[in-house]
């Protein structure tokens, strides 16, 4: 059961980067559009999903054991920094608004990748 619903984690989480996949992800232009609120609630469910991912890669090794996954291992990663740091989602908000201030080749994405791409260099900072 629990690789079920690994699976299909891992496949909205694929859905969500995908950016031809209506419904499940918005782009940046769209991301932009929506008052302060939405967006930080639309990146509430980003790291969230993210989050739960995590829960059911773990669930899955401590029963079959193994290594994490690189995808994995930086879902954890990201999830551990932004807590550590206590970001909050508004904060994360204007690290993703700069990012699509910064390149307006990243606004034709769908959010999530636009989150990654986001989050991964203010974490390294």
């Amino acid at each position: 059961m629990r690789r079920i619903l690994a699976i299909v984690g891992c496949a909205g989480l694929l859905g969500l980067m995908h950016p031809a996949t209506p419904g499940w992800a918005v782009t940046g232009n769209e991301w932009t559009a929506l008052a302060e609120d939405q967006q930080a609630m639309y990146l509430i469910g980003v790291l969230d999903q993210w989050k739960w991912s995590v829960a059911l890669f773990d669930a899955e090794r401590a029963q079959r054991g193994g290594q994490a996954s690189p995808a994995e291992a930086w879902l954890k990663w990201v999830h551990q920094c932004l807590s550590s740091r206590q970001m909050t989602y508004r904060q994360i908000g204007a690290i993703v608004s700069r990012r699509l201030g910064q390149s307006a080749a990243e606004r034709a994405k769908a959010m999530p990748a636009i989150v990654s791409s986001a989050v991964d260099p203010a974490c390294k900072e």
